[in-house]
């Protein structure tokens, strides 16, 4: 097993066992174990268990819901997209993060202290940005929070064959049990996303679009179709 975001920073692991050349299992190498080969297992077929700590430096984004809008309009010839999250960090809960029967933080956060320390410290788990590439020409980005207006984004308009490119930085860093609120939208030009065949027209766009490497629980799809649609 390996994993490039480890640092060979592996806490525990079970050992004690011995391959098929009666060599001690298992063989590590910074952030590597090899366990085995092992030979024909016994009858009845028996299981042991394998248990590895390690340090996982990257966060885990998590939406726990999604609210997509597709909004058509033929009069302003435009495809409208806005999206609504509810994300959490899953991974370990901050040091500053009490349990979830209280859900404050013991200390007041401090911009000015993870500045000067995230240059210092071990790489954090904690979410800082979120990258979201557009396809179809996407144009007029924009990002927010409850707040309003969050100005730390970068929008890159789609050139040539590239997609276009969201990049945005929440309001704060989104530490282990942390939640963020926030909603995205674009346009699209309806000419690159429809077209006619037997007197019906065609729309296609991707069923969901968002940051890599996340997950979902519950995801709401709204079509909104110009007025006498059928």
């Amino acid at each position: 097993m390996a994993d490039n975001r480890l640092n060979g920073m592996i806490k525990s692991y079970t050992e004690g066992m011995t391959n098929v050349d009666g060599q001690p299992d298992p063989q590590k190498s910074g952030a590597t174990l090899t366990y085995g080969p092992y030979g024909e297992p016994p009858f009845p077929i028996t299981s042991d268990k394998i248990d590895v700590h390690f340090e996982f430096t990257a966060p885990i984004t998590y939406v726990d819901h999604l609210e997509r809008d597709i909004e058509v309009s033929r009069w302003g010839n435009n495809v409208a997209i806005e999206e609504r999250y509810k994300l959490t960090n899953h991974a370990a809960k901050s040091p500053h993060y009490e349990p979830p029967s209280n859900h404050r933080l013991k200390d007041q956060f401090s911009r000015i202290q993870h500045a000067r320390t995230r240059y210092a410290s071990p790489p954090t788990h904690a979410i800082t940005g979120l990258a979201i590439p557009l396809k179809n020409g996407a144009s007029n980005a924009y990002f927010t929070d409850i707040i309003g207006n969050v100005s730390t984004s970068r929008f890159r308009p789609a050139r040539g064959v590239a997609d276009a490119h969201l990049e945005i930085q929440p309001r704060y860093p989104i530490f282990g049990g942390w939640n963020y609120t926030f909603r995205l939208g674009w346009n699209i030009d309806l000419d690159k996303v429809e077209r006619t065949s037997n007197s019906k027209r065609i729309l296609k766009i991707p069923f969901i679009e968002g940051p890599e490497n996340i997950q979902y629980e519950n995801f709401d799809l709204t079509l909104i179709l110009p007025e006498g649609s059928r």
